[in-house]
């Protein structure tokens, strides 16, 4: 999927978050919130990219990640600290649980 962004998209750079995964010992969510919540502001202050070039995509419980992460940044309301990323892209069910 990076190599699709990278090619069908202005994108110059793709960060792919590897994120705890569920099904091993110890690693129950939250802990995959708790990935991305300190990779989100790694991007931001460490390596400095502006929240207005960020998006952020997830497919499957990635999408999931996604939405719980956006959730996460709204609630926080701290703009300064957290600002939200400029899109998101999500491929999953989880957009809308009804319908799946």
């Amino acid at each position: 999927m990076a190599q699709k962004f990278l090619r069908h998209t202005p994108t110059s750079y793709v960060l792919s978050l590897q994120y705890r995964l569920a099904g091993q010992r110890n690693c129950r969510f939250p802990a995959q919130l708790q990935d991305a919540i300190s990779a989100y502001p790694y991007m931001l202050h460490t390596l400095r990219i502006p929240s207005s070039q960020i998006i952020l995509s997830g497919d499957s419980s990635g999408g999931n990640l996604v939405l719980a992460l956006l959730r996460y940044i709204t609630q926080f309301k701290n703009y300064k600290l957290l600002p939200a990323p400029k899109r998101i892209w999500i491929w999953s069910p989880w957009c809308d649980v009804p319908a799946a």
